[in-house]
C-alpha cells in the first residue's frame, strides 16, 4: 500500500472515529437535558488508566462548579464488589469461611435469618428482605444502629428459604459488612481503606461521611414536581456494606487494574466472583458482587449504583481488555447506551454506534415501521403493522418524541435484523425476528428495536442506544 493510499485510510478512519465521538456527545447531552440531569463524567479505563473521558455540566449547581473527570460521586451498589473482595481476602487467610452462617458474626438476627451463610448474602441467594424495599432511599440521609436496620428488614418475611432463589437484597451486604467488621476487629471503612484503597492508591475513595471534608465532592440531586432540589449525603450506618462509597474516574481505573491483575486475590478467589450463583430455578446471573451480563457474544460484567442524589454504572469488557464506567449526580438516572458507545470508541464493535447500515432484505419494511410510527406520533388510528399491546403502551410522551424523531429525520439506516425461533417478550408478545434501525435527525443519532410476530406486526418497539 503507498504511503498516499495509507494516510487516506489513516484519515478516514480518524474522521470516523472524531464522527462517533461527536455522536456520542450529542447523545449524552440530550440525555441530561432530557433527565434534567446536572452532571455526567464517564470513562474507559485500560491498563490502569483513563484513556478516554469527558466531563459535562454542573457539580454543584448552587456554587455554579463544574463537573470534572476528578469529581468525586457516590457510587451506591458498586461498593458491593469492594465488600465482596474484602470478605474474600479474609476468607484467602483462613480467618473466615463463605459458608459460615452469618449468625456466627453478627447477634440478635431473627430466627429465619440464622441459617443465612455469608455466600449466599454475597449471592442475593438469602431470602432476607430489602431494607431498601422497606424504607426507600430517603432513608439513606439517616442515622441508624444495626438493631434498627434488622428491625426494619424483618418487618417483611422472609422472600424464600436461604438457598432457594435469587432476590436483591441490599439488607445481605449490610449483614456482610457486620462481619467484616466482626473478623476484622476494624469499622469497614478502615479495613477498606488499610487493605484497599491505600494500597492501590486509591486516594479519593473512602466512605460517604455527611460531615466529613471530601475535596472535589459532588453535590447529589433529585428531579421532583417539576424542579431540582438538593439530596443529603449517604450516612454510612445506613448502608455500610451495600453502598457507602464514593469515588472518580482515576480511583476506579486504578481499582480496575487491579482486579485485572489480581493484585489483591489469587486467580482463582477473583474467579469465584464472576462465577454466577445457582439455585433450584437455574443460574441467577450474579456473582460475587457482580452481575454476570454477557454483550452481543462478549463476557461482560456489570454492576450500576444508586443513591438518594447519585447513579453510576460499571462495566467490564475483559476480551477487549477495557472497561467504562459513567456517574451522575441525580436519582434514578438510568444511563442508557453512554458505557458501550463510550467503550466503542475505544473497541470498536461493542456498541451498535459502529454497526455499518445493511441492504434491506425485505422489500417495504422500512416503509412500513416509519408508516407505523408516523401513525404513533399522531396518536392514531392503530395501523395493522401494530399490535393491539403494542399499541397500549404508547402515551402522550412516546407520542410526543416519535413527532419530534420524525419531524426533523435526516436518515433511517437498517443495521441488524435477526431471525430466531419463536419467543415470547415482556408484553407477553410471541415474536420471531428483530430488526435494528439507527435513527439521525437534527438533534442526536439513536438506535430503535423493532421486534416482530409470525403476521408481520410489531409487538415491542424500544430504543436500544447501546
Amino acid at each position: 500500500m503507498s504511503f498516499t493510499r495509507a494516510g487516506g485510510v489513516l484519515g478516514c478512519l480518524a474522521m470516523a472515529a472524531v464522527a462517533m465521538a461527536d455522536d456520542l456527545d450529542a447523545y449524552v447531552r440530550n440525555y441530561m437535558k432530557e433527565r434534567h440531569v446536572p452532571a455526567g463524567v464517564w470513562g474507559v479505563f485500560k491498563d490502569g488508566k483513563v484513556v478516554k473521558s469527558r466531563a459535562y455540566g454542573r457539580a454543584n449547581l448552587e456554587l455554579n462548579v463544574r463537573a470534572t473527570s476528578d469529581s468525586v460521586f457516590e457510587i451506591g451498589s458498586v461498593s458491593k464488589q469492594f465488600t465482596a473482595t474484602a470478605l474474600l481476602m479474609l476468607m484467602e487467610e483462613g480467618r473466615l469461611s463463605l459458608d459460615d452462617r452469618i449468625e456466627k458474626y453478627v447477634g440478635d438476627l431473627p430466627e429465619g435469618w440464622r441459617p443465612v451463610t455469608l455466600r449466599q448474602l454475597l449471592e442475593h441467594t438469602s431470602g432476607i428482605p430489602d431494607m431498601e424495599e422497606i424504607f426507600g432511599y430517603e432513608s439513606y440521609r439517616n442515622i441508624y444502629t444495626p438493631a434498627q436496620i434488622v428491625q426494619i428488614a424483618n418487618t417483611r418475611p422472609m422472600t424464600f428459604k436461604p438457598g432457594e432463589g435469587f432476590r436483591y437484597s441490599n439488607t445481605g451486604y449490610f449483614l456482610a459488612g457486620l462481619a467484616l467488621e466482626k473478623v476484622s476487629g476494624k469499622p469497614y471503612g478502615r479495613f477498606l481503606q488499610e487493605r484497599i484503597f491505600g494500597p492501590l492508591g486509591m486516594a479519593h475513595t473512602r466512605e460517604s461521611d455527611p460531615t466529613g471534608i471530601i475535596p472535589d465532592r459532588v453535590q447529589g440531586y433529585r428531579f421532583y414536581n417539576g424542579g431540582l432540589e438538593v439530596r443529603d449525603p449517604m450516612q454510612p450506618s445506613a448502608c455500610l456494606g451495600a453502598g457507602t462509597l464514593v469515588s472518580n474516574l482515576e480511583d476506579m481505573a486504578k481499582w480496575d487494574a487491579a482486579i485485572t491483575g489480581h493484585r489483591l486475590l489469587k486467580p482463582e478467589t477473583q474467579a469465584m466472583m464472576f462465577k454466577e450463583a445457582r439455585t433450584p430455578q437455574g443460574p441467577t446471573g450474579y456473582g460475587l458482587g457482580w452481575f454476570v451480563s454477557p454483550w452481543r457474544g462478549r463476557t461482560s460484567y456489570e454492576h450500576s449504583g444508586g443513591t438518594a442524589g447519585f447513579s453510576c454504572d460499571y462495566r467490564r469488557f475483559p476480551e477487549a481488555g477495557i472497561s467504562a464506567m459513567m456517574f451522575t449526580n441525580l436519582y434514578d438516572a438510568p444511563l442508557g447506551g453512554t458505557l458501550y458507545r463510550a467503550a466503542d470508541l475505544v473497541s470498536p464493535g461493542i456498541s451498535y454506534a459502529s454497526l455499518k447500515p445493511m441492504p434491506e432484505p425485505v422489500a417495504g419494511v422500512r416503509e412500513k415501521l416509519l408508516a407505523a410510527m408516523t401513525a404513533v406520533s399522531k396518536g392514531g388510528p392503530r395501523p395493522d403493522a401494530i399490535s393491539e399491546k403494542m399499541w397500549a403502551t404508547y402515551g402522550p410522551n412516546a407520542r410526543d418524541a416519535w413527532r419530534d424523531r420524525l419531524a426533523n429525520i435526516k436518515s433511517f439506516e437498517l443495521l441488524l435484523r435477526e431471525r430466531y425461533k419463536a419467543r415470547k417478550n415482556a408484553l407477553g408478545e410471541e415474536h420471531i425476528e428483530t430488526y435494528l434501525y439507527r435513527l439521525t435527525n437534527e438533534k442526536q443519532v439513536m438506535y430503535i428495536e423493532f421486534q416482530m410476530n409470525p403476521q408481520g406486526q410489531i409487538v415491542l418497539q424500544a430504543r436500544r442506544d447501546y
